[in-house]
């Protein structure tokens, strides 16, 4: 297993990239079109495996957090079981 050093500027490559794949010749949609509004709040760790299941690349959990705390703010609330989340789903 590889080791990836947590740094802004890791975190910075990921958030672009993940913004915009396109520009880097990735055939997944940027996160903004793929994380829409829901009604009710999905856990943060359902959002990260289903995210990166759809993209089919590595993404390093902690990294995919810190991105959504940028973009999203604070987790929004807990789920149905208590997990922290946000109001959004992924719909690929």
């Amino acid at each position: 297993m590889e080791t990836l050093t947590l740094s802004p500027e890791a975190v910075n490559a990921y958030k672009t990239i993940l913004q915009d794949p396109v520009a880097y010749k990735m055939d997944f949609k940027p996160l903004g079109e793929v994380l829409v509004k829901s009604d009710k709040i999905t856990a943060q760790h359902i959002l990260f495996n289903e995210f990166a299941a759809y993209i089919k690349r590595p993404l390093p959990k902690v990294i995919f957090y810190i991105i959504l705390n940028e973009i999203y703010g604070m987790t929004q609330g807990n789920d149905e079981n208590g997990n922290a989340g946000y109001y959004l789903k992924v719909q690929p």
